[in-house]
């Protein structure tokens, strides 16, 4: 017998791991949500960016968008938020890219 009682007694297994889930999410956001809001922020836009950094590491703006469910704009906003309550995202990729790409523009031009 398992030592923690069953959330539903007569669910199954798998229906009681989903319900866990999402008692676990509810708690999360009433902690953490007012905090996120305050910054223009909300935990479903927060959390997939959050999981693709811890699995992944920094990553450039469009490697962050592709692995998960954002339009490029939310991704761009979701992570200068966080940049700017500390968390590097992007190691700076985001600029030395932008540089490299004026760098070429101007080699073009002649200048």
């Amino acid at each position: 017998m398992s030592p923690h009682p069953p959330l539903i007694p007569t669910a199954p297994r798998p229906l009681q791991l989903i319900i866990a889930l999402g008692r676990a999410l509810q708690a999360l956001e009433q902690v953490v949500g007012p905090h996120l809001v305050q910054h223009g922020l909300s935990l479903n836009r927060v959390l997939p960016v959050l999981e693709v950094l811890h699995h992944k590491g920094p990553l450039r703006l469009g490697e962050i968008r592709d692995r998960i469910l954002l339009t490029g704009a939310s991704t761009t906003y979701v992570v200068k938020k966080l940049e700017e309550r500390g968390v590097d995202a992007t190691a700076g990729m985001r600029r030395g890219f932008a540089r490299g790409v004026r760098r070429a523009e101007r080699r073009r031009a002649g200048r």
